[in-house]
This record gives C-alpha cells, sequence and structure tokens, in this order.
C-alpha cells in the first residue's frame, strides 16, 4: 500500500505553485535575455549613427568641399576678352540660399582643353550649336588622344549674359563644327523652382528660350551638381509621433532632365542621396573688391558678406552680380549633423533647438531623441579672383 502511494505521487507532477514559480524564473531570465539583447542593439545602432554621421562629415570636408573649390575655376575663361560683351550670366557656382532650411547649391566645372564659341547664334530651344571648333587639339602632336573630342553622352554649357543652359550632347560632326544635342536640357537658368529653392535671383531669363549670340562660350563640362535638400518620411517611425517622422536628405542632381521640380516624385531627374544625416546646412559667402588686399584678416564689409546673420547682407541679387563679377572670395559652411541615438527610444519630443548658424536664428532638431554636431569649415573657390 505504502509503495503505490508513493508511485501515485511520482505520478502527480508538479504542483501548480511549483509551475508558477518556475515560470516566473524562467519569465526573468528571458527577459533578461531580451534586455540584453535590446541593449546591445540600440548600442549596435547607435554607434552606426555615430560611424555614418562622421563618415558624411569627412566627405563634407572633403569630396564636396573639393567640388566647390574647382567650380568656376574653367568657366573662368568666360570673361577671356571677345567672348562676351558683358559679364557671363553664370560663372561655375549658383548660391540657393533658405534662410530657414538648408541652403543649396549649383556647381559646375569646366573642362580647359574643350572650350570653343558659338559661330552663330543659337537659340535654347533649338538642338544644333554652331561652333567654330568642335574638335579638342592636344598639347603634344605625338600624342593625338591626349584629349579626347567631343562625343555623344558628355555635358556642355553654353552661357550667355543673362542665362545659360547645359546639356548632353547626342552627337558631334567635327566636319561641320557642329554639337547635336538631346532634345531635353540637362538644366538651364531659371528652371529650379521647388518647395524651398529657387534660380531666379536676378529675375534672369530662362535658358532654354535664351538666343544666346555669336562668341557666347560653349564649354563641355566634367561635372555639374545641384545640391538641394529634402524631407523624406520614414516609415519605420510611422506612428509613434505622427506626421513629424521624417528625415532630411541631402540630394546630388546630376540631371533635371528639364523637370521644375526635380525633388518631385517621378521627376525623372538623375539624382543620389549623399547624406541622410544633415539636418542643416548654411552657407555665408566673403567677396572682397580688393583682392590685392583680401585675406582672411581682412575687415569684412558686410555689403559684401552675405548670409551669416547680423548685420550681414541678404541680397541674393548683389551675391550673384558679385560672383558675376569674380568678386567672391571665401565661402563658410556650417553643418548641423544628426544621429539618432538608440533608435528613437526613450524620451519622445523635441530634442532642443540648435543654435543659430548663418541667417538661420533659430531651428530644432526632428521630435526624436536625437544628438547633433555642429562643424564648419571654409573654402576658397579658385579662379574667382584672376583676371584673365
Amino acid at each position: 500500500m505504502k509503495k503505490k502511494k508513493q508511485q501515485l505521487q511520482k505520478e502527480r507532477g508538479f504542483t501548480l505553485i511549483e509551475t508558477i514559480v518556475t515560470m516566473s524564473i524562467f519569465f526573468f531570465i528571458l527577459f533578461g535575455v531580451y534586455t540584453m539583447i535590446q541593449h546591445y542593439g540600440d548600442v549596435t545602432k547607435t554607434e552606426h549613427s555615430r560611424q555614418t554621421m562622421q563618415q558624411e562629415s569627412r566627405y563634407l570636408v572633403s569630396s564636396f568641399a573639393d567640388e566647390v573649390k574647382e567650380a568656376g575655376a574653367v568657366l573662368t575663361i568666360a570673361h577671356t576678352a571677345g567672348f562676351l560683351s558683358a559679364a557671363p550670366f553664370f560663372n561655375g557656382l549658383y548660391p540657393l540660399n533658405s534662410s530657414y532650411y538648408p541652403d543649396g547649391l549649383i556647381l559646375a566645372t569646366g573642362d580647359p582643353e574643350a572650350v570653343t564659341t558659338l559661330s552663330a547664334d543659337f537659340n535654347g530651344g533649338e538642338t544644333v550649336l554652331n561652333v567654330k571648333n568642335a574638335t579638342v587639339s592636344a598639347y603634344d602632336p605625338s600624342f593625338p588622344n591626349e584629349n579626347p573630342p567631343w562625343t555623344a553622352g558628355q555635358k556642355g554649357i553654353v552661357i550667355g549674359t543673362t542665362g545659360y543652359l547645359v546639356f548632353e550632347v547626342a552627337s558631334v560632326d567635327t566636319g561641320a563644327n557642329t554639337i547635336n544635342t538631346s532634345s531635353t536640357p540637362v538644366y538651364y537658368s531659371g528652371l529650379l523652382n521647388t518647395g524651398s529653392y529657387y534660380d531666379n535671383a536676378q529675375g534672369n531669363d530662362a535658358g532654354n528660350t535664351l538666343t544666346y549670340s555669336t562668341n557666347s562660350p560653349v564649354i563641355r563640362l566634367t561635372n555639374f551638381s545641384i545640391y538641394v535638400f529634402r524631407d523624406v518620411y520614414d516609415a519605420k517611425l510611422s506612428g509613434a509621433l505622427g506626421t513629424s517622422q521624417f528625415i532630411r536628405q541631402m540630394i546630388r542632381i546630376s540631371d533635371a532632365n528639364g523637370k521644375q521640380d526635380p525633388l518631385a516624385a517621378n521627376s525623372g531627374a538623375e539624382y543620389s542621396v549623399i547624406s541622410e544625416n544633415i539636418w542643416d546646412m548654411q552657407i555665408s559667402y566673403i567677396a572682397y573688391t580688393d583682392f590685392a588686399a583680401a585675406n582672411r584678416q581682412t575687415t569684412i564689409d558686410p555689403t559684401h558678406h552675405y548670409f551669416a546673420g547680423g548685420s550681414t547682407s541678404s541680397d541674393p541679387s548683389a551675391l550673384v552680380n558679385d560672383i558675376r563679377g569674380r568678386l567672391l572670395k571665401q565661402m563658410d559652411i556650417t553643418i548641423i549633423a544628426v544621429a539618432d541615438f538608440l533608435g528613437g527610444r526613450g524620451e519622445i519630443g523635441n530634442a532642443g533647438n540648435i543654435p543659430p548658424i548663418g541667417d538661420n536664428s533659430y531651428h530644432y532638431l526632428p521630435e526624436r531623441k536625437m544628438s547633433y554636431r555642429v562643424f564648419s569649415f571654409s573654402i576658397e573657390p579658385r579662379n574667382f579672383n584672376i583676371i584673365l
């Protein structure tokens, strides 16, 4: 009988209390493991965000800075006597100032060996440029392919006194000295008209309707870029803060395809995303009338120091005139780079306002748990102050 009772106790298993205690211990173990995994996941996201911010910061102070330096270095040739009777409208750099949003830039760099002029007037709506020379001469006759001639797929620019047009080469007839272009321009002056940017500070002529006179410079481009920003909603964060869930992307457009708003969905513009970690970029421009005395220690003339806040000028037309006249000496660029720490978990709400930069007197970070870094650098565009 005793043996049978012991056998029944063994078959009975755990009591309810024993089961609850066991499950509780198991739950706490699982919770601890989950918390550890979540913590290390957050650490990984934080470090990745920091590294991305640092990498993009390095890009801006290297590649982007070099591109700005080179802008206008060859297009300054448009000022050479005999090309145009007045200063060309575009000199390789065009500011896209936005007081309460990141500033933008239009940049172009030319090929010094592929510069020619129109041999007949050209209407921006046409597709055939009659030029004085459609070939490219080599420095050394022993190396005839040293400088390749104009070929299909390359980009070029024709510049007038009140506008310009960037085109893509469709074909070249070296015998007739003609450059045939694609029907849709890559870009032209007065085109950009998007949410926070426009390029009609001068009330300039639309480049696709302008008649470019004989002797207007035609230059093959080695680079054409439009740097602008756009707000993009982040689906991963949707629902937590409603409509405030967006990130800000820095975009490099290489071909607007004739679209007024290349940032619009399905615009067909050719672009690449440079950064998703830059929240603001403010650019100040410093010009001098006397380059012999100009240096970084020169007392700044507020009328020729643009968009730096305080008493400095905010006249975009005056700035464009200074750039056209090759008076630009220096550009001061300030960046607000952000990092989304801990994947947005934690306290939700504004992370605080960022310090004033340039002509942006106040601004706020995105409404989630953010950290930011402010860094500044100066660039001296090349050849703007060289008299040919």
